[in-house]
Formats: C-alpha cells, sequence, structure tokens
C-alpha cells in the first residue's frame, strides 16, 4: 500500500475531482448506481430493507454531483460571452 503526505493527498484528490468534473451524464448515473451496489452488496441479509434505505440514500450523491457540474458549465458559457 502506498502512504502519501498530506500536500500530495490533497493534489490526488484535487486531481480526482476535476477528472470527475469531466464525466458525461451517463457515467454519473452509473457511478451513483455502482456506489448503490457496493453499499448494498456487503450488508447482511437481517438487516432487511435498512439495505434498501441506505441504497437510497447514497444514490442521490451522483444526481447532486450532476447538478453541481450543470451549474459549473452554466457559470463558465456566462463567462466566455
Amino acid at each position: 500500500m502506498a502512504f502519501h503526505k498530506p500536500d500530495k493527498m490533497l493534489n490526488i484528490a484535487l486531481e480526482a475531482g476535476v477528472s470527475k468534473t469531466n464525466l458525461s451524464l451517463s457515467s454519473i448515473l452509473m457511478l451513483g448506481f455502482l456506489l448503490d451496489v457496493r453499499v448494498i452488496g456487503n450488508l447482511p441479509a437481517e438487516w432487511g430493507s435498512l439495505s434498501n434505505l441506505l441504497g437510497g440514500a447514497v444514490f442521490p450523491v451522483g444526481l447532486i454531483y450532476f447538478s453541481s457540474y450543470q451549474q459549473k458549465q452554466k457559470e463558465q458559457l456566462k463567462k466566455a460571452s
């Protein structure tokens, strides 16, 4: 496992965030769905419908991300005009 200094971790996180802002809508929806599957896939069956609640709670993260991406695009278009 690789370990990085805090300033290097900050740069890695920023690069990952910037690269995600260039994703398409379908990619973002797929990431939201995969996050949902990842979260509920590891939960025990005894938890029942709690897995659906948790999955429903994490899926909108992709949608929120997309709406913030759209807002950034609109601001950039206004500046270019």
